[in-house]
């Protein structure tokens, strides 16, 4: 894997704090995320396998008090993202389910 996970380590970050509502950065920052995802995976022909297991890399490599959270939000959540990222599902779509974008906050890339 390549220097663009920082980018995905910071949404996942951002996906095991504590709030409730998400700031318009946040947004803008899951987006980056899985967009440079989406653009690793294309680019070196990942499978879902490679990224789940480079997800939990970096949930490991968080600091101890999210690591459980990082890892409970790959178990649960991560299947669901690793194939809407294969799948090329826009990055506005998957942050929205997320609940980190909403109406307010999300740029559409359009």
């Amino acid at each position: 894997m390549n220097y663009k996970f920082i980018c995905f380590t910071i949404f996942v970050a951002l996906t095991i704090s504590y709030s409730v509502s998400f700031t318009p950065i946040e947004c803008d920052l899951c987006q980056l995320g899985i967009d440079s995802l989406h653009g690793i995976a294309i680019a070196d022909n990942l499978t879902e396998s490679d990224i789940y297991l480079a997800l939990q890399r970096i949930c490991d490599s968080v600091p101890s008090n999210y690591s459980t959270m990082c890892n409970t939000l790959l178990k649960y959540s991560g299947e669901t993202i690793i194939d809407q990222v294969l799948n090329g599902t826009r990055s506005e779509v998957v942050c929205s389910e997320l609940t980190i974008c909403n109406s307010n906050n999300v740029k559409s890339k359009d």
